[in-house]
């Protein structure tokens, strides 16, 4: 999907919602585009890259009941409570408004992003018509996702990644999880967490969100600090505000085995799939397949980097050189 597609489902989607689409920015590109629109106040979020009606109404929906439970989220906006759908000529993708929140000035702080997902988390398990979350499966989308995306070379290395996803997979299924399954954000972290300029935290984008064992969205703190080597002290204020540490779960294990590796393979394969489009990214989808393809994996920090444009540019300079 190019910036001129997603542009196009925006500006008839806006149309269809009596929006002012002009002077609209692009603020996220990828497999899913983000737009603002400052005339009309609202954000608009183009979800591209196979996404089907179900997923879209069911993102919307979640948003929706995030909001009468309580929780700070964009109010999805428009005329009709179903997302746009628009064909671009090569596939359909379905946009989604909310307001905008603005832009954000301050970081969300690990104790904020903590204390959201523990309300999250303390949610009933919705069973209404319109919102069935389904469970949550790290693991199915990324077998095909290694058979795409992984370059041309030796089979063994295909088999190393399919036998750590089927060995994780296996461990996470015969994990004894903590507590009841409970609603999950699903991508939870910072860049998910949105302050307003009254210093209100809200929580964004509910693309993933699912039902399933609370470690899931925990671990995204220890990601933090273990895959990319974030200062330690942003995970001691999360684990303290929430009130459990993940990777202390059966002595580590649920962590280092269930966990990590289908996170590991899952932002490997986003570096590979940015890097088609964007060749500063090649350097760092290389780093983290050979990460992935060390057995057994190597120990903690492995120092991949979280996406910095200017970071991933001199990195990639200073590979070629």
């Amino acid at each position: 999907m190019t910036p001129e597609q997603s542009l196009a489902a925006v500006r008839a989607a806006a149309r269809r919602h009596h929006l002012d689409s002009a002077g609209a920015t692009l603020l996220q590109p990828g497999k899913n585009h983000t737009w603002r629109l400052p005339g009309s106040k609202v954000i608009a979020k183009v979800r591209g890259a196979g996404a089907t009606f179900a997923q879209a109404y069911r993102e919307t929906q979640a948003a929706r009941y995030v909001l009468s439970r309580g929780i700070p989220a964009p109010r999805p906006v428009g005329e009709e409570r179903y997302p746009y759908r628009h064909d671009t000529g090569h596939e359909t993708v379905y946009v989604l408004v909310t307001e905008d929140l603005g832009p954000s000035t301050v970081a969300a702080t690990p104790c904020q992003v903590a204390l959201l997902l523990r309300r999250l988390h303390a949610l009933p398990v919705p069973t209404g018509p319109r919102l069935r979350l389904p469970a949550i499966d790290p693991f199915t989308r990324l077998f095909p996702g290694i058979d795409e995306l992984f370059p041309a070379g030796s089979a063994r290395d295909r088999r190393r990644l399919h036998q750590l996803l089927h060995t994780a997979r296996e461990a996470w299924q015969t994990t004894a999880w903590p507590g009841p399954m409970s609603p999950l954000h699903g991508d939870a972290g910072p860049g998910n967490c949105v302050i307003t300029a009254d210093g209100v935290a809200h929580l964004i984008d509910f693309e993933r969100m699912a039902i399933g064992p609370v470690l899931w969205d925990l671990a995204a703190y220890g990601w933090r600090r273990d895959v990319y080597g974030a200062d330690p002290a942003e995970y001691q204020a999360f684990t303290a505000a929430y009130g459990l540490d993940v990777t202390s779960h059966a002595d580590g294990r649920t962590y280092h085995h269930a966990l990590t590796p289908a996170f590991a393979v899952s932002a490997w394969l986003a570096a590979a799939g940015y890097a088609r489009d964007e060749p500063h990214w090649q350097h760092e989808a290389d780093l983290r397949l050979a990460t992935l393809l060390t057995d057994p994996l190597p120990g903690f920090p492995w120092h991949w980097n979280l996406g910095n444009t200017a970071v991933m540019k001199a990195a990639g300079a200073g590979a070629a050189r």
